[in-house]
C-alpha cells in the first residue's frame, strides 16, 4: 500500500479533525455497515484500505481546491459532513423536509458506491452538476444554487438531494425541500435507482392487496445484493399517540452516530394507520420475517437516520404499505 493510500484512508476516516488521526481510535468509534473483523477479532489494515481509500482519494481532490459553485454553501462543512457518511451512511437525515425519496437514494448510493457518491457530491460542490453513473447529467440551476441550506440540515446531503428533486420538479422549484416540492413518484425513484445506482429497478404495487408478496420481492432483491424502498404512511416510523391501538404493530428504533448506533428504544406503538394515501419512502434493510401468525412479523427500515425494528402482526404492517420499488443487480 502506497503512502498516498494511506493519506487517502486518514482523509476519510479521520473524522472532523484530520491533524490528529489515530487509526486505532478512528476505527473503533464505529462504522457501519460494520469493518469485517478477522477470527482474532481484529480489522486489518487491508480491510480499512479497501474501504476508505476510494472515497478518501475523491475527497482529497474535493479538499484540495477552494472552488464552489454554491454562494451560501461552505465548503469545508460539505467537507466534514462528507467524511461522517463515508463512515456511516446511515446518518443522514432528512428533518423536517419531505425529500424522502431522494434521501432514501442518497443513503444507499453512499453505503454501496461510497467512491462514486462522494465523486458525485464533489461535482456538484465544484461545478453544480454531477455526471450520473448510467448515463446523463443532473444539473443544479442557478436559482437553487443561490439558496442557503434550510436549517439542520446537512450541506453534503442538501446537495444532492435538492438537486435531483429539483430537476424532475416541473412546477415546483425546491426552496426548502417541504410540501409538494419534495414530492417524488414511484417512477421518479425507479429512474434514479437505474441513472444512479446502476441497478435494475422494478415496481410492486400492494395499494389494495398483495402487499405480504411485494414485501418478499422486496426482501429478494436486498438478498441479491440490491436495494427496495417502501412507499408507506409515515404513521409507521412514528410513535404512538395516547389512543393509538387500532394495528398490532410495534417498534424499537435506534440512532445512527458518527460512533455508528445509539441505543434500542423500549417496545413502542406504531402510530395508527389514519392516512389514505401514503407519504414516505422509507429503505427495507432486511430481515423480513413472517410465519404467517398474527405476532410472528419482523422487519428493519432506515428512515430519519434511525434504524426501525417493526414487529407485530403482517397484516397490521400491510396497512401501511402500498408499494416496493425495487434494484436488482443486472
Amino acid at each position: 500500500m502506497t503512502t498516498r493510500s494511506l493519506k487517502n484512508v486518514r482523509t476519510a476516516s479521520a473524522g472532523t479533525d484530520i491533524t490528529r488521526w489515530r487509526p486505532l481510535e478512528s476505527i473503533g468509534a464505529g462504522t457501519w455497515p460494520r469493518l469485517q473483523h478477522a477470527d482474532d477479532g481484529r480489522v486489518s489494515v487491508r480491510e480499512v484500505c479497501r474501504r476508505f481509500h476510494g472515497p478518501g482519494e475523491e475527497l482529497r481532490l474535493i479538499a484540495g481546491t477552494s472552488v464552489t459553485a454554491w454562494q451560501q454553501i461552505d465548503r469545508d462543512r460539505v467537507i466534514r459532513g462528507l467524511r461522517k457518511r463515508i463512515r456511516n451512511a446511515g446518518v443522514m437525515d432528512q428533518n423536517q423536509t419531505d425529500l424522502c425519496g431522494p434521501y432514501a437514494l442518497l443513503m444507499e448510493f453512499a453505503r454501496r458506491r461510497p467512491r462514486l457518491y462522494v465523486r458525485a457530491i464533489g461535482e456538484l460542490l465544484l461545478q453544480g452538476k454531477f455526471s450520473k453513473p448510467g448515463g446523463g447529467t443532473f444539473v443544479a440551476d442557478a436559482d437553487l444554487r443561490a439558496r442557503p441550506v434550510p436549517q439542520d440540515i446537512a450541506a453534503a446531503d442538501w446537495l444532492f438531494a435538492a438537486t435531483i428533486r429539483d430537476a424532475e420538479n416541473v412546477t415546483d422549484d425546491v426552496d426548502d425541500g417541504e410540501g409538494l416540492e419534495g414530492a417524488t413518484w414511484p417512477y421518479e425513484l425507479e429512474e434514479w435507482i437505474e441513472d444512479v445506482l446502476e441497478l435494475k429497478a422494478d415496481y410492486h404495487p400492494c395499494w389494495f392487496d398483495g402487499e405480504m408478496s411485494a414485501l418478499r420481492k422486496g426482501q429478494d432483491a436486498v438478498d441479491a445484493g440490491g436495494v427496495a424502498y417502501l412507499l408507506v404512511d409515515s404513521a409507521i416510523v412514528n410513535a404512538e399517540h395516547p389512543e393509538d391501538d387500532e394495528e398490532d404493530v410495534w417498534l424499537r428504533r435506534r440512532s445512527f452516530s458518527g460512533g455508528g448506533f445509539g441505543s434500542w428504544s423500549g417496545r413502542i406503538h406504531c402510530e395508527d394507520d389514519d392516512m389514505l394515501y401514503p407519504n414516505h419512502y422509507v429503505v427495507l434493510l432486511g430481515d423480513l420475517r413472517n410465519t404467517g401468525s398474527e405476532t410472528d412479523f419482523n422487519v428493519d427500515l432506515w428512515s430519519f437516520a434511525r434504524h426501525y425494528e417493526i414487529t407485530g402482526s403482517g397484516d397490521g404492517f400491510g396497512e401501511y404499505l402500498y408499494a416496493v420499488i425495487t434494484g436488482v443487480p443486472r
